[in-house]
């Protein structure tokens, strides 16, 4: 089984990436899929689900949660539970035996299969904010671009964060990946077409190790 798991700026276009590659290699696709199973088995909303994982609510006590710490601890209950589900989710995914890419999800720390390709999407911080400006979501077509700025930056602290929570790699350093791929100035099908070719000698070069 062959798996690569997609970490990503805020606003490089890794999600894009990741799903291309996917398209291209035949492999299966998992991103918002996750957070839609992890909010069935645990019967929460996936909004909610999916808040949790990326802005790191589960690593402090919420102070504005009431006044009673009993609804600290519950809400702190809940957040871990979610990571557990999480971690039971990718396992399943794992179990399937079938080649996949997955974007986020802190899938490259949960994740221990011998063939497991690890890519890091980056692009410089005017590259993003072009990219995010182009796809600006309903409740966001207010923001300036100094406030997008403001937000892809807020983003990536939390992934920071997060990233440090399950491993002592960091998020973002070249050496914990296997490729770092900078989406400046690239189409993103393009550069998929040229990971995808990577990819596919990678995996041919880690079966020949074995």
């Amino acid at each position: 089984m062959k798996i690569i798991t997609v970490s990503r700026q805020f606003g490089s276009g890794g999600r894009e990436l990741g799903r291309k590659l996917a398209e291209k290699l035949g492999f299966d696709y998992y991103d918002q899929e996750i957070i839609k199973m992890i909010a069935n088995n645990k019967e929460l909303d996936a909004d909610y689900v999916e808040k949790t994982l990326e802005e790191g609510g589960w690593q402090t006590a919420p102070l504005s949660y009431g006044c009673s710490l009993d609804g600290v601890v519950a809400v702190q209950n809940i957040q871990t539970d979610i990571i557990a589900e999480e971690q039971r989710v990718l396992d399943e995914i794992a179990r399937l035996g079938r080649d996949c890419v997955v974007v986020g999800r802190n899938a490259d720390a949960f994740l221990c299969q011998e063939q497991l390709l690890k890519i890091f999407v980056c692009a410089t911080i005017n590259s993003r904010v072009d990219r995010c400006m182009k796809h600006l979501r309903p409740e966001e077509k207010n923001l300036t671009r100094k406030k997008m700025e403001r937000k892809i930056r807020k983003v990536d602290r939390n992934r920071v964060r997060t990233a440090e929570f399950f491993s002592e790699s960091g998020w973002g350093n070249p050496e914990n990946y296997n490729v770092v791929v900078n989406t400046t100035g690239w189409e993103i099908d393009e550069l998929s077409s040229v990971v995808a070719e990577f990819s596919n000698k990678w995996f041919d070069k880690t079966e020949k190790k074995q």
